[in-house]
């Protein structure tokens, strides 16, 4: 094969003459290396083909290089301002890489592959990560231009093919862009956000995925660096399609996003929707730090409910003798107000719950329209179960108050007192 020749004999040229022989000149003796090897490929074609499938072969080896000494580069540094996983840890890593040699160059099928050893020296990695370690810069080096929402990047490799059907190449090239850089947050699942009381915002549940794909469209959009690998034209089940692999590298942000809640479903007695409560419900968990209120798509971090269980009314004549001494003077008819509700807040990512419910009795004057009382006195005990139910919830997520400190929330089974607001609108009971 003349044409495979011709090229071997061009790239093993260029690396003996090259960077390549730079890499491969470290002093560190051969019996002290860690061996890693790593293989590419790229679609034939053009004068890069050879090039990006070396420069993929040699990813590969940092790859299984950062495996390797993951545990030794989380001894040696903070894991909380420098992690393995961030661009200076890869980076300390890398620099340690010598003796890099191209061992073959091959055709397979359409493409051109690249295998690629290398060795490690472990002493050059204990010597970069304690320099790192010790002049940790407050902003990651790796972030996007600009950008100091990113405390470190998570690599990812995806590969992903679309139909060429009904589209020019350079529309579907970037469509298949966008969904490799979103596939590349998707595998990375629960490790990208967390709370601070560290529960996962999504797990290998495909469902819950959905849910944390969703949040970082809305939240972190934008924050993947990629590298295109290989990108080549295949023909699959009688249709022609775009095949796209990149190396991703995915933001860890700074600072945990806020969750995503939704109200799901508020019923009276009777099982019918009532939007006042959930209005209040949204106006309430609204004013949480670490909460955003969205609508109702299926998708939230934290789902909320919310049931009227029971609301009563019994009109009463109260004597001196019923108030006791000295009471005299609020002897007349009053209302026996009664009302009992209920509610859940689930968080999806990890199934805990909170639930909370207002269960109380009152008497009132009997100063206005029995129906009307009714309503302010329920409406009053909604906004109360609102106030429990985001206090519970940002005890169970972690989230500390305006003032910095954690929310302790309501205890559960304690009494529903009265709460000042009144909503104007009818209820239906």
């Amino acid at each position: 094969m003349p044409c495979l020749f011709t090229i071997r004999r061009l790239i093993v040229s260029t690396v003996a003459a090259g960077a390549w022989a730079l890499l491969a000149s470290g002093p560190a003796a051969a019996a002290d290396l860690v061996t890693v090897e790593g293989h590419g490929c790229h679609v034939r074609g053009g004068e890069q083909a050879s090039d990006v499938a070396r420069n993929a072969a040699l990813a590969g080896a940092k790859r299984q290089a950062v495996d390797i000494y993951r545990s030794e580069v989380r001894s040696q540094t903070d894991a909380g301002t420098f992690e393995v996983d961030s661009d200076r840890a890869r980076a300390a890593i890398a620099d340690a890489l010598t003796n890099v040699n191209v061992l073959s160059l091959t055709e397979q099928d359409r493409e051109i592959c690249a295998k690629i050893r290398g060795q490690i020296d472990p002493e050059a990695i204990r010597a970069v990560l304690s320099d790192a370690s010790a002049s940790e810069p407050e902003i990651d080096p790796g972030a996007l231009q600009g950008d100091t929402r990113c405390r470190a990047y998570l690599p990812a490799r995806v590969k992903l093919t679309q139909p060429l059907a009904g589209a020019g190449r350079v529309e579907t090239r970037d469509s298949l862009i966008r969904r490799l850089q979103m596939e590349a947050v998707r595998q990375q699942r629960g490790s990208l956000v967390r709370g601070a009381s560290q529960i996962l915002t999504a797990s290998k549940n495909g469902d819950v995925r959905e849910r944390f794909m969703s949040r970082m469209r809305a939240q972190a959009r934008g924050l993947v660096k990629y590298d295109v690998v290989s990108e080549e034209v295949l023909a699959q089940a009688g249709q022609q399609v775009l095949s796209i692999t990149i190396d991703a590298r995915v933001c860890v942000p700074r600072e945990p996003l806020p969750r995503t809640v939704a109200v799901v479903a508020t019923r009276s007695t009777r099982g019918a929707p009532v939007p006042e409560l959930r209005n209040i419900l949204e106006q309430e968990l609204a004013h949480s730090s670490g909460l955003v209120v969205v609508s109702n798509s299926g998708l939230s971090d934290v789902e909320v409910s919310a049931e009227i269980i029971n609301v009563g009314l019994i009109e009463r004549n109260l004597t001196a003798a019923d108030l006791g001494p000295g009471q005299g003077a609020l002897a007349g008819r009053y209302y026996q107000l009664t009302a009992t509700l209920s509610g859940m807040a689930t968080v999806m990512g990890s199934g805990a719950q909170v639930t909370r419910q207002v269960d109380v009795r009152q008497m009132v004057p009997a100063k206005q329209d029995k129906r009307l009382a009714t309503e302010t006195f329920v409406k009053r005990k909604m906004v109360a179960l609102a106030q429990k139910l985001r206090s519970g919830l940002d005890r169970e997520l972690g989230i500390a108050d305006a003032a910095g400190n954690k929310n302790a929330g309501a205890q559960p089974g304690s009494a529903g007192q009265g709460a000042s607001g009144d909503v104007g609108g009818g209820l239906n009971h």
